[in-house]
Order: structure tokens, then C-alpha cells, then sequence
């Protein structure tokens, strides 16, 4: 406990870097460690747009989706996506709750979501379980972690769905499309 496995702030740091910012810390044995992120400063004001639009979601689907993620604040963002797209979300922190859930979930459940590197058992191991439930279901991992070394490692086969984090709703949005078929939200 007290330990994890460091994504979080591979997020923050990918956040912070492309909107031009940096972070740094601070560690020491015994004491904990300290995080600094540095933002762009800017000798104007904010100006609200005159024009306000309501943002648009170009990828929208309606089908069920079964969210397996251990970092809390990561699902909470990710199933707020999949909810903003038009999506029904089953959100789980465990492996065993997410297998649970498809044995007991009564209707459709089109596709599992889920981390690859996470505490009970990995992404593939679980994809694995739940297919044998719901052999129907397809599925996207989602890692800090490059595809191509989450690949490399044996980790996932080269044609698995996957997007890497962090990503932007645009992004998650057109690989569930793709995976999903044409979009079912409209």
C-alpha cells in the first residue's frame, strides 16, 4: 500500500508538457517527496470568447462499456468521457469486480476498457477471462505505457486495440469507433 505504479504522474507530466509547462521534485528518505509543476505565465488577462460554443463530440456511440482502471482519478476522467460520448459505463478498480460484473450483468455489454498493468492481474490476462464470459465483447487496452513496448514485452499482441495515456476524448473516441463500428450515437 502507499505505492503505485507511477502512471499518475507520467499523466500530469504529459498534461503539464503540452500546454509548454514542466514539473520537478523534490525527494528525501523518510520525509516524502515534492512536486512542482511551472506553467506559461502571460502578461494579459483571460478574455471570455465572445462567441461561446457548445463544444462538439465528434465520436459518439450508445453501447456499454465496461471500464477496468485501478487509478481512481484516472476512471473517474475516463468514464466522465465515455458518459460525455453517449456512452453506458460499468466502471470497476479490480480485475475480479470486472469479472464479476460480466457474470453478472444482465444485458449487453459491447466492450471492455481496461488498463494493461494493474495489481490482481494484468490487462491481457483479464481481457482473456472476460472474453471467455462475453465472447462476443471487444477490447481496448488503455497504458502510460507505449504500445509498442507493452508489445515488445509480451504484454499485448501487436494487433490489439490500444490507446495510450494520457489521451484527449477525441482520441479514445475514434479507436472505440473503430473497434465498435460506425458511430451508434446519433
Amino acid at each position: 500500500s502507499g505505492e503505485g505504479t507511477g502512471l499518475g504522474l507520467s499523466m500530469v507530466y504529459g498534461i503539464v508538457k503540452q500546454h509548454g509547462g514542466d514539473v520537478s521534485f523534490y525527494s528525501e528518505l523518510g520525509l516524502g517527496s515534492t512536486f512542482k509543476t511551472y506553467w506559461p505565465a502571460t502578461d494579459q488577462p483571460g478574455e471570455p470568447d465572445a462567441n461561446p460554443q457548445v463544444a462538439r463530440i465528434p465520436y459518439r456511440g450508445n453501447e456499454t462499456i465496461l471500464l477496468v482502471e485501478d487509478d481512481e482519478n484516472v476512471r473517474k476522467l475516463v468514464g466522465q468521457m465515455l458518459l460525455l460520448q453517449g456512452y453506458k459505463v460499468l466502471e470497476t478498480t479490480r480485475s475480479s469486480d470486472a469479472i464479476d460484473v460480466a457474470n453478472r450483468h444482465q444485458g449487453l455489454i459491447d466492450l471492455l476498457l481496461t488498463d494493461v498493468v494493474m495489481p490482481q492481474m494484468s490487462g491481457k490476462d483479464l481481457a482473456e477471462q472476460v472474453l471467455a464470459i462475453r465472447p462476443g465483447i471487444k477490447v481496448v487496452f488503455m497504458s502510460g505505457y507505449p504500445g509498442g513496448i507493452a508489445s515488445s514485452h509480451g504484454i499485448l499482441d501487436s494487433s490489439a486495440f490500444f490507446v495510450q495515456k494520457p489521451f484527449e476524448m477525441d482520441a479514445l473516441g475514434k479507436v472505440l469507433r473503430q473497434v465498435l463500428g460506425p458511430d451508434n450515437g446519433k
